[in-house]
Order: C-alpha cells, then sequence, then structure tokens
C-alpha cells in the first residue's frame, strides 16, 4: 500500500477504535475563545461544508468524454478532478468524493450508460486495474452510506421549523452528529470518513460551541447567522432533499 494513504483497510477494527479516539480529542480542542464578537463572526463566516447533502459544486459546463466506449457529459471540474498519484494509485480525499457525488447523485439522464458504468469507465481512465477496483469498492460504499444515512436521519424526527437557530437544541444535533459518525466509520471506514468529513464535521462542532457559549443566536451579526443557519440546515438535510445551489 502507497505510503501517502496507509490507511485504506477501511474495516481495521483497531484503526476505526483510533479513529474515533481522534475524533473525539478534535471535539475537545475545537472550544472557541472568549474573545471579541468580530472574531467569533469572522470564525463561523468560513461558510457551509462542501460536500454531503446540500454541497452541490459548481462543476461548470458539461463536455463530452469517452469512458469507455460510452459517451457521457462529464463537467469539466469533474474531468480535472485530482484523485491519483503520478503512477495512478488512488488518493481518497475531496476530489473523488465530488466525482461520486456527481456519478451517483447528480449525474443527468440520458448520459448513454448507468452511473456505476459511467463512473467505473471515468476511473479506469485514471488509476490502474487495482486501484479502479478498489474506489469502485469505495463507491458502493458510499451508495450503502447514502442510504442509511436518510434512514437514520429520517428515525430522528427533525421538525425543520424547530431548527432555527433561536429554538435550536444544541444537544440533539450533538447526538445526531455522533449516531452519523458511528454510522460512516461502520459503513465507509474511519479513514475514508476522516478525509471526506472530518473539516465539515470542525466547522459544526464550532457552530454549536459559539451557539452554546453566546447563549442567543441575536449574538452574531446577521451574515454569521445566515452561515450559522446554512451549516445547521445541511447537517440535518436528507441527500434526497432538494438544496440550494451557491450563487
Amino acid at each position: 500500500m502507497p505510503a501517502f494513504f496507509p490507511t485504506l483497510r477501511l474495516r481495521n477494527v483497531a484503526g476505526i477504535a483510533v479513529a474515533a479516539g481522534v475524533v473525539a480529542l478534535g471535539a475537545s480542542c475545537l472550544q472557541s475563545d472568549q474573545g471579541q464578537q468580530g472574531s467569533r463572526n469572522a470564525a463561523v463566516l468560513a461558510g457551509a461544508p462542501v460536500f454531503g447533502p446540500g454541497g452541490h459544486v459548481d462543476v461548470g459546463a458539461l463536455a463530452p468524454e469517452t469512458l469507455n466506449g460510452s459517451d457521457a457529459a462529464v463537467p469539466g471540474a469533474i474531468a480535472a478532478a485530482a484523485f491519483a498519484t503520478e503512477e495512478r494509485e488512488l488518493v481518497v480525499n475531496a476530489g473523488l468524493l465530488q466525482v461520486f457525488d456527481f456519478f451517483l447523485l447528480e449525474m443527468p439522464d440520458g448520459h448513454g450508460a448507468d452511473a456505476s458504468a459511467a463512473l467505473s469507465g471515468f476511473l479506469a481512465s485514471r488509476l490502474t486495474v487495482e486501484a479502479t477496483a478498489r474506489a469502485m469498492q469505495i463507491a458502493a460504499d458510499y451508495r450503502a452510506y447514502v442510504a442509511q444515512h436518510d434512514t437514520l436521519l429520517a428515525a430522528q424526527n427533525f421538525d425543520r421549523r424547530s431548527l432555527a437557530l433561536s429554538t435550536l437544541d444544541v444537544g440533539r444535533i450533538r447526538t445526531w452528529m455522533q449516531l452519523r459518525q458511528r454510522l460512516r466509520e461502520s459503513v465507509l471506514g474511519a479513514a475514508v470518513s476522516d478525509a471526506w468529513y472530518q473539516n465539515d464535521d470542525a466547522q459544526l462542532l464550532h457552530v454549536l460551541d459559539e451557539l452554546q457559549q453566546a447563549g442567543n443566536a441575536e449574538a452574531f451579526d446577521e451574515a454569521g447567522r445566515r452561515s450559522m443557519q446554512g451549516i445547521i440546515d445541511k447537517a440535518t438535510r436528507h441527500f434526497t432533499d432538494p438544496a440550494p445551489r451557491s450563487g
């Protein structure tokens, strides 16, 4: 296994336990300063996470690309996504997730091949045979995660009307985060979960810490509240829900 990503043995139980400890440590380090309001708002304005439910990316205009003999319209940003080394080995990163989101969740109809076949052809044009097979297994795990994520979220009975910042139950969102993290690690593995979602989770934890410390959403300016609300909305949105695109 290449040294750049030594943790792709996704179902290694010991690895999952270690990663869970890292997540817990990361959460404890995310306690925010008791500094000035300007610093607080500046941190919040980092923006909503990119990937996952509602995390649509502007991938640009579609351009035809031949995938194993099947024509498919692939956006320029997807064609340019970097998820391989110079030796055509797989790198599990945000670029790979962006590719999966396009082919498995957003690929337009009429592309001339089913999503899995088109994805396999796209990956094969950039990876070795072995790396392509590994990437397709991760893609299958991701599909399973998407379905189980929405089932688990539905079981939480979140009432969207009660998720406004002014009435938000911070403890309930933290519980959802814990449930979702366990699901991610059990289906995707700790290494993939960290590579794709660690930054998103850090942003959400920061928002929850800020709300808990402030005690009142009105302590933030309008831009800060809007950014925080976007992060909360995304954290409680189904993959199948319509989501606002940027712009």
